[in-house]
């Protein structure tokens, strides 16, 4: 037998964070206005990938200390489910700047305001409400990742006079993710013509704090080589790529 019952949950672990992981990256480079669904799959994806690789760490990280054995429920349940305690308990160099924005709205998304539509509709009180809506708080998070893009667009007169042309045979109804009333054509235009940029961007943001962790396994396997060997699930998040290639890639889903 090559794997133990153990080492062989612990693939079939990484298995499903990989998954995970690259559904998350999927749906983020998706997202927009009209597909606002594509976020909140991202959120849910890349927060459960970003806690299950993490304590996918935590238990390589201990074999490695303890002659290959695993850690036993009690040492388990030292873990949160926070994702930056989660961060600083397995000892990673600290994120800043938008990585660290990143990983902090993601833990106030699995922590609290995952239900926060469904909360505010029912009037339910708590934290989950105090954490604010969830789409607003990303957009902030974006308008950061434009600006340090420096590849901020505004709209042609060509494409502002078309957009005066489609109000005058048409309506517009539509939300952006601040929860502001788009009424015409040109606040839409307004609003895409900067979200292929901002999605790219935020894609190699998140891939980069997935590459951290994959560094980090690979780390530890250099010193205590075992089975399963989980840097060969994660090897596409490596420093192969370079920046425009991440943010070009728009299908995640065919990384095998």
């Amino acid at each position: 037998m090559i794997f133990t019952e153990k080492e062989n949950l612990l693939a079939n672990e990484a298995h499903l964070t990989k998954a995970m992981l690259v559904s998350g990256l999927n749906s983020l480079r998706r997202a927009n206005i009209v597909l606002k669904g594509e976020y909140y799959q991202a959120f849910f994806s890349l927060s459960i990938g970003f806690e299950r690789m993490l304590k996918i760490i935590y238990i390589s990280a201990y074999r490695a200390d303890h002659n290959g054995n695993f850690p036993t429920g009690n040492e388990l349940k030292k873990l949160s489910h926070n994702l930056v305690k989660l961060w600083d308990y397995i000892g990673i160099k600290k994120l800043e700047g938008i990585h660290k924005d990143i990983l902090e709205f993601l833990d106030v998304f699995a922590g609290y305001s995952r239900y926060y539509n469904l909360d505010i509709i029912m009037n339910k009180t708590g934290k989950n409400k105090e954490h604010g809506d969830v789409l607003e708080h990303w957009a902030m998070i974006q308008n950061n990742i434009l600006k340090a893009s420096g590849k901020e667009r505004c709209m042609s007169r060509k494409q502002q006079e078309l957009a005066k042309y489609i109000d005058n045979v048409s309506m517009t109804l539509m939300h952006n993710l601040k929860g502001e009333e788009l009424v015409s054509s040109a606040q839409v235009a307004n609003e895409e013509i900067n979200m292929d940029i901002i999605q790219g961007y935020s894609v190699q943001y998140v891939f980069e704090i997935i590459k951290i962790l994959y560094y980090k396994i690979n780390e530890i396997e250099k010193v205590d080589y075992r089975m399963p060997v989980l840097t060969e699930f994660f090897d596409y998040f490596n420093d192969y790529w370079k920046p425009y290639q991440i943010r070009n890639k728009r299908n995640w889903l065919n990384i095998r």
